[in-house]
């Protein structure tokens, strides 16, 4: 299963946030275990490098940060046509519009994130991590039942 993670889920483990943190880090390690095939887009990636910056205050230590995410994650990046398809998009955030584009164009299963709302009119699945995290475990029971045979 291929997911882009929206910056949200990156930041909730990185940030620990605390009613988020655990479900966001169950979905990191299942990305960082090749369970699943976790993407982040190249705007999330530098979304999460300012936040940081202003959290952290240690550009050595964020560089770690990020290369621990660039060994769990693949990095995809919006091309201009992904921008020019997400100005004519149902979906009213244009940053959204775009991560919508950009999962389309690499064929990806859905985005997770916590803001359903602004996803409502997606043209790809959307996950919340415990929707994620529910499907994960019934395909790894499916899986399992046919070692069985």
């Amino acid at each position: 299963m291929k997911i882009i993670f929206d910056t949200c889920i990156i930041l909730d483990y990185l940030l620990d946030r605390e009613e988020y943190s655990s479900n966001a880090e169950k979905l990191i390690i299942k990305a960082a275990q090749n369970r699943l095939q976790g993407l982040i887009t190249v705007k999330s990636l530098m979304d999460v490098h300012y936040i940081l910056k202003h959290t952290i205050h240690n550009e050595e230590k964020i560089r770690e940060i990020i290369s621990t995410l660039l060994d769990s994650f693949a990095l995809v990046d919006s091309t201009g046509e992904n921008a020019v398809r997400a100005l004519s998009s149902d979906v009213n955030d244009y940053e959204d519009a775009l991560m919508i584009e950009t999962a389309v164009s690499y064929e990806a299963d859905g985005i997770v994130t916590r803001n359903l709302r602004d996803y409502r009119k997606s043209s790809i699945r959307i996950y919340n991590p415990e929707e994620l995290l529910a499907v994960l475990a019934t395909e790894n029971m499916m899986i399992n039942d046919g070692d069985d045979i």
